[in-house]
């Protein structure tokens, strides 16, 4: 690398020998370049106007910027304010000869001001500047340096020669490599307009599938909307069917009436299961089903799952335990419903499939994840009929039963396990089964919770966790009034049925019921007298639950009152529940009415 130009502006000395050095390379002009561009001492050429017409690297470098950057800038605008008249009068006074003149200057240099030596000089009509920031002591090394920089310009001339010899011969190859690049060319013109007949076809199939998936994004809200429409359609009726063939079984009948009643309710909830099964497996098809997170407590949950298995069980002669072994935490938050589901489906093959012997129900802590999630394993057993090991694969898909004949012993949609197995997944757990043909089954889940940790809370007691189940007859559900709160309810229905049932149901607890059949004469009545609880249908013509709630909380307001909203509806998809609270209800029951849930909704929320 050459140190610089130092042999040719040394103090005294006449720019002609830098001329001469100029004149030996005219027949290189790349080689003048190159030494140049190769000179660590920045270097500038400026016309008359004191422009910028040719700087080298190190004078780009010195001013942080490009060489075609500085091209066209004044000379000025790189020096320092309090310099530039002192350059303009050192500029004014350079004589017209080609000696080098030196003048201290002080430049922006890495965001410091920095003293310069400046040599100028007249050359070719160009002004030939030079800045040095060596010492005096360090120029006789340079000088040394440019001399072997010469030599070494020598050489690469030579070596220059050598180039364009081989250039030429590139330069026949690079032909050569054209015409072939040009044929290829052709033939990528013809490629292209392949592709673009090829890109309008998929752009074609393309268009037809968005047709498609659009036509199938409405199929599927059709087929919501529809399963909505069934479920409402069908759980009005079975509302009835089951509440009043409850009352029935506890109205005292006949024996042979008392049958009758008990095998209609029986068979209107095995219809409701059916229906249950079919609406959550469309749900979950379509992506629709959505998970709760909410607190719960364990041992309740239980005890409730339990109590009705518990009197089949011993109806049908079979011994039925359940237990929670230590470690178990009571309060937990996840999705009780859907756990409940599950727990719900295996007891329910369990005992449908069981003979004699037994069926036990287990929990127990099956690990522990990072926070406070707890891995909790569920296991149903039974001593049942069990299922033969060639069939064990496909026992969780879809419509699939052990049995699949005509003259099949057990009934069923096939749907429950299917069903249980998308939930378990849907809730990060896992689900199996343990089975030997003629001696029992054993379904085993775990699923992951988080553990609510409390002062006050503890684990389930061994009351809880263990023994025999004792369900609830019942006729001790129907039974008179359990309390003494004398509540006032409007009860809105636009089905007959439906208020006839309810208003029975109610009045059993000693409540005082008035019905509305429809939005417009549940206003009525409110604007008239004040009720402790209104039981809101949402599906009504003319005025729906919906609106009429809107407009109750829209005159509460007006009053400062307000009254407490339970909506009782044959909705149950995916959003419902999130509808009628968004209207300005406090509370939601599904149809067909679980009598103990309606009993423990009206008096939470009329609770002061």
């Amino acid at each position: 690398m050459f140190k610089g130009f130092c042999p040719f502006i040394n103090r005294g000395n006449s720019i002609k020998d830098f001329k001469s050095g100029g004149r030996k390379m005219d027949g290189h002009p790349e080689l003048y370049h190159a030494i140049l561009e190769a000179i660590d001492e920045p270097v500038l050429l400026c016309n008359e106007n004191k422009e910028v017409v040719f700087c080298n690297e190190a004078a780009a470098r010195l001013f942080g910027d490009t060489s075609e950057k500085l091209k066209g800038a004044s000379l000025f605008s790189v020096v320092c304010a309090g310099s530039q008249a002192k350059l303009a009068h050192f500029l004014a006074a350079l004589p017209p000869g080609e000696e080098f003149q030196e003048q201290e200057i002080n430049l922006r240099w890495q965001q410091q001001v920095r003293p310069f030596q400046l040599k100028a000089a007249h050359y070719h009509g160009y002004l030939l500047l030079i800045l040095n920031s060596y010492t005096d002591e360090t120029r006789e090394e340079l000088q040394y340096q440019l001399m072997l920089a010469n030599n070494e310009a020598a050489n690469l001339a030579r070596e220059l020669s050598k180039k364009s010899i081989l250039l030429e011969r590139k330069n026949r190859e690079v032909e050569k490599l054209y015409q072939k690049l040009q044929t290829e060319a052709e033939q990528l013109t013809q490629k292209k307009a392949e592709l673009e007949k090829e890109m309008l076809a998929r752009a074609m199939v393309a268009e037809e599938l968005a047709r498609a998936k659009k036509e199938a994004e409405q199929a599927s809200a059709l087929k919501s909307e529809f399963l909505a429409n069934i479920s409402h359609e069908i759980r009005n009726p079975m509302n009835v069917i089951i509440g009043m063939a409850g009352l029935l079984c506890s109205a005292g009948l006949k024996p042979e009436a008392q049958e009758y009643a008990e095998l209609i309710r029986e068979s209107a909830q095995s219809l409701l299961t059916i229906l249950n099964d079919i609406l959550d497996f469309s749900k979950i098809e379509a992506g629709r089903l959505e998970l709760e997170f909410v607190e719960f407590d364990l041992g309740q949950l239980l005890a409730r799952v339990v109590e009705p298995f518990a009197l089949q069980a011993r109806e049908k002669g079979l011994m039925f335990s359940w237990e929670v072994k230590d470690g178990v935490p009571r309060l937990l938050r996840g999705d009780p419903t859907r756990l409940r589901q599950i727990l719900v489906n295996l007891l329910s093959n369990a005992l449908k499939f069981t003979k004699e012997g037994r069926v036990t129900l287990t929990a127990l802590k099956a690990g522990e994840r990072e926070g406070r999630q707890v891995l909790l394993s569920f296991a149903v057993q039974d001593t049942g009929i069990g299922i033969p090991r060639e069939k064990l694969d496909r026992l969780f898909e879809q419509y699939s039963q052990v049995d699949g004949s005509y003259a099949r012993k057990y009934g069923g949609t096939g749907l429950g396990l299917a069903i249980s197995r998308r939930l378990v997944a849907l809730m990060g757990g896992t689900i199996g089964v343990e089975s030997e043909e003629g001696k029992g089954s054993t379904f085993t889940f775990v699923l992951p919770f988080e553990e609510i940790i409390l002062h006050a809370s503890s684990p389930v007691t061994a009351e809880e966790a263990a023994g025999e189940a004792r369900p609830a007859v019942p006729e001790e559900i129907v039974a008179g009034p359990g309390t003494d709160r004398k509540l006032e309810i409007l009860l809105v229905d636009d089905k007959a049925a439906n208020r006839r049932l309810v208003t029975v149901l109610l009045e059993k607890k000693g409540w005082k019921v008035t019905v509305a059949g429809s939005g417009k004469e549940a206003l009525e009545q409110l604007s008239a007298h004040p009720f402790d609880l209104v039981l809101m249908d949402i599906q009504m013509p003319e005025l729906d639950g919906l609106e009429t709630t809107r407009l109750i909380r829209s005159q509460e307001e007006k009053k400062g009152e307000k009254v407490p909203i339970i909506a009782m509806t044959a909705h149950a998809m995916r959003g419902d529940r999130e509808k009628f609270l968004a209207a300005g209800m406090d509370g939601y029951i599904s149809k067909p009415i679980d009598i103990t849930e309606l009993y423990h909704m009206v008096e939470q929320a009329t609770m002061k």
